[in-house]
């Protein structure tokens, strides 16, 4: 995400369609350190435990520094983190939608405005701009 939370910065990991594609795109955003600019997607500390596709969703099960390091800083800190997770697993072909999970259980986020109980799709964050790295 961009440092104002207006758009997102693509980056391609190109690869079949398995779990291993949607866990390793999601396992560079969670190490990397953002671009100059950019808001990091995952709260620090956070590690991809395990992917699973099933149909056109991804279960994504992340560890629970996701939890404690997530942001309570308004709608659009929750976008930042949210919306980069949503585009690069839905970025695989064929998957639309995405599950999280935090050690196997849906995550309770207070204050979020979002169920994090339903998988999510792009339908649920802001149609944002997307930029070459």
């Amino acid at each position: 995400m961009n440092d104002d939370a207006t758009g997102l910065i693509k980056t391609v990991l190109p690869g079949p369609n398995t779990p291993a594609r949607v866990k390793a795109s999601l396992s560079v955003l969670a190490a990397a350190t953002p671009p100059s600019g950019a808001i990091a997607p995952f709260p620090r500390g956070t590690e991809v435990i395990g992917v699973s596709l099933k149909d056109d969703e991804a279960r994504v099960d992340l560890t629970n520094a996701f939890v404690t390091g997530y942001p309570s800083g308004g709608a659009a800190a929750e976008l930042a983190v949210l919306a980069p997770l949503i585009y690069t697993a839905t970025e695989v072909p064929g998957i639309t939608h995405v599950r999280f999970t935090v050690n196997g259980e849906a995550p309770v986020l207070p204050g979020s405005q979002f169920d994090w109980a339903a998988p999510f799709s792009r339908d649920d964050v802001p149609d944002l701009p997307v930029s070459a790295q």
